[in-house]
C-alpha cells in the first residue's frame, strides 16, 4: 500500500468519526490506524479522548487496556481492565486480558484469579483455560493444571500448546510417563518446537535417562550455542552422571557468553 493511499484511508476514517461522533467504533478505528502507522502518541491521545467521551462504555476502557498491553505497560493496562470490569462484570475478555497483564507484572497469583473469572464467564474460552493452567503450574498447583488440561485434551487433541502444558504439568507432579507421552504427541505435530524439545530433554533427565537427555541438549546447543537454559540443564545432567569436568566446561562456556553470570 502506498503512503498516499494510507494517508487517504486515515483521512476517510477521521471524517467518518467526525460525522458520527456518537459512534465509538468509528473513533476506535482511527486509533487503530494511528497505532498501525506507528503514531502511538496520537493513538493514545485519541483513546483517552474516547474514554472521556464514553465514560460508561466498558469497550472504551477495554481498548485502552489493550493499547497499554501491546505497549508493554501492564500496570496501566490493569487499571483500564479493572475499570472495564467495574462497568461490566460479565466481560470475560477483560478478565482474560487482566490476567495477561498481571502475568506480565509477575503477580501470577492474581493472574490465576483473573483467568478463573474468565473461564467461569465463558467456559469454552480455550486460551483462558491454557493461561490459567500455565499460571497454576507456575504457582505450584500443577495437579489442578493437569486435571484441567486433560479434560480439555479430550476435545482438543491437536493443540501443541495444550500438549506442552500437559507435559509440563505432569513433569511437575512426577508423572513422567504421562509427561513423555504428551511431549511426544506435541512433537509429532510440531517437530521443531524448541520449547517442547527442551521439555522432552528435561523429562529424560527427570527419569534418570541422563545419556539420552544429554544427547537432546547437545542437539539443541548445536543449533543455538548460547542457549543458557540448555547449557545449564545439560551441565546439571552431566553433574548427575558424575562428570564434574564436563559441568565445569559448561559453566565456563556460559560465563564466556555472559560474563554477568560469573560468581564474584
Amino acid at each position: 500500500m502506498t503512503k498516499k493511499r494510507r494517508k487517504t484511508e486515515l483521512i476517510d476514517l477521521i471524517c467518518a468519526a467526525e460525522n458520527n461522533p456518537g459512534d465509538i467504533g468509528a473513533r476506535l478505528a482511527v486509533t487503530h490506524e494511528y497505532e498501525r502507522r506507528g503514531e502511538h502518541d496520537r493513538a493514545l491521545e485519541e483513546l483517552k479522548e474516547i474514554v472521556r467521551a464514553f465514560p460508561e462504555d466498558h469497550n472504551a476502557f477495554f481498548e485502552l487496556g489493550n493499547f497499554f498491553l501491546r505497549a508493554s505497560q501492564p500496570n496501566e493496562a490493569i487499571g483500564s481492565y479493572a475499570h472495564a470490569l467495574k462497568l461490566n462484570a460479565q466481560f470475560a475478555e477483560a478478565s482474560h486480558n487482566l490476567g495477561l497483564a498481571y502475568t506480565m507484572t509477575g503477580r501470577t497469583d492474581k493472574a490465576v484469579h483473573a483467568f478463573k473469572a474468565a473461564v467461569a464467564l465463558k467456559p469454552d474460552f480455550l486460551e483462558s483455560h491454557l493461561c490459567l493452567a500455565s499460571a497454576q503450574i507456575e504457582t505450584g498447583n500443577a495437579a489442578a493444571a493437569a486435571a484441567r488440561l486433560e479434560a480439555l485434551w479430550q476435545i482438543n487433541r491437536d493443540n501443541p500448546r495444550l500438549l506442552y502444558l500437559l507435559a509440563a504439568a505432569n513433569l511437575k507432579t512426577g508423572e513422567h510417563l504421562k509427561a513423555t507421552i504428551f511431549a511426544n504427541e506435541g512433537l509429532k505435530l510440531t517437530p521443531n518446537d524448541r520449547a517442547l524439545r527442551l521439555l522432552r530433554a528435561e523429562i529424560l533427565v527427570a527419569q534418570r535417562q541422563y545419556p539420552q537427555g544429554i544427547e537432546e541438549y547437545d542437539k539443541l546447543l548445536a543449533e543455538a550455542p548460547d542457549d543458557t537454559l540448555a547449557l545449564d540443564n545439560r551441565g546439571l545432567a552431566r553433574q548427575m552422571t558424575g562428570d564434574m569436568e564436563a559441568r565445569w566446561k559448561t559453566l565456563t562456556a556460559r560465563w564466556k557468553s555472559n560474563p554477568t553470570t560469573r560468581p564474584r
